[in-house]
């Protein structure tokens, strides 16, 4: 006879009820943001002038929730199809997860490494 196992489901009951309230605070707080059609051209805008001039953005991502996940860097490329911003030594992040972006002043850069 063999014995029927249920996975994950026989362990259900042993989480901590302080566990399941963390974990319902952590949804909470990740709200989406909805950014308007005129803040998205400012945004490309933006995007474009750190391309050509080389001038560093702080861009405020919203990754895991309030406070703001910071970036700061040059822009390298943007791939809209796929709607990826890369920047310069620090990876690529995604379009949709931009709430907040402005030019980084001299002591910003560098910042959120």
């Amino acid at each position: 006879m063999l014995y029927n196992d249920r996975k994950m489901l026989k362990w259900q009951g042993f989480r901590l009820s302080e566990h399941v309230e963390q974990l319902k605070q952590v949804k909470i707080q990740k709200k989406r943001v909805i950014v308007d059609e005129q803040t998205r051209e400012l945004f490309d805008w933006m995007i474009h002038i750190s391309y050509s001039s080389h001038q560093p953005l702080l861009v405020y991502l919203n990754t895991f929730g309030e406070p703001y996940t910071q970036v700061s860097g040059i822009v390298e490329s943007v791939n809209h199809p796929s709607g990826y911003l890369f920047l310069k030594e620090k990876g690529s992040f995604a379009i949709e997860d931009i709430v907040f972006m402005e030019f980084a002043r001299a002591g910003d850069e560098g910042h959120g490494d």
